[in-house]
């Protein structure tokens, strides 16, 4: 089965821009005017079939978009808080703290733009949810993690000081759970319903009219 991770010269990888698992074509790049301690740069392009974006590789090495180490997005992450999301990506080695706090936001807008939360703060917003019934047992638990992890008197959007690799690792877990749970589920479920026959789906709206 092809690697999923960007490679030099694979043919089908997860594309660092769009994350389609997609086909890449290949340049090679010639670097002979640029030397660095009098030695060449060895360097190629590759382009993505499906939003052809380019990523750079010198040495075998990509060396744009910058390589990360953190999880990637669920593939039903909303866009607008996928963007937080690939951004804590990509300054995860070099800050975890401002990883911490793009993924804290991710929180945010998960809540108030597609759970419906309301609230003054994320705690109250969690209660809420809970109050209305609107969340399961298992994303309440989702959540009271990101509330409290590291450090709960932060709000989202703010940088902890005390923050580590390990809160951010946790953070970026926690945010891919929350999607699965609360978005990717219900897709999942609605995909299956759909597929049904007509005949079968008929029946079972005349079922519940009744």
């Amino acid at each position: 089965m092809p690697e999923e991770e960007p490679s030099e010269g694979a043919d089908v990888f997860r594309c660092p821009h769009c994350h389609a698992f997609s086909q890449q074509y290949w340049q090679d790049v010639d670097w002979s005017a640029r030397r660095v301690s009098n030695q060449a740069i060895v360097g190629s392009l590759s382009r993505c079939s499906r939003c052809s974006s380019f990523t750079i590789w010198v040495d075998d090495e990509m060396y744009y978009p910058k390589a990360s180490t953190a999880p990637h997005a669920h593939e039903e992450m909303p866009e607008n808080v996928r963007r937080d999301f690939d951004e804590a990506r990509l300054v995860l080695d070099d800050s975890p703290r401002a990883a911490a706090a793009l993924l804290r936001l991710t929180i945010q807008r998960l809540m108030e733009n597609h759970l419906g939360a309301d609230g003054y703060s994320l705690d109250d917003e969690i209660g809420n949810l809970v109050e209305d019934g609107d969340i399961s047992p298992r994303l309440q638990r989702a959540l009271d993690g990101v509330r409290v992890i590291g450090n709960n008197s932060v709000h989202p959007g703010e940088m902890d000081m005390d923050d580590g690799r390990d809160t951010a690792e946790s953070l970026f877990m926690l945010v891919n759970e929350i999607v699965d749970e609360a978005i990717a589920r219900d897709i999942r479920i609605d995909d299956v319903y759909e597929s049904l026959p007509d005949d079968y789906l008929e029946g079972i709206e005349d079922r519940d009219e009744e």
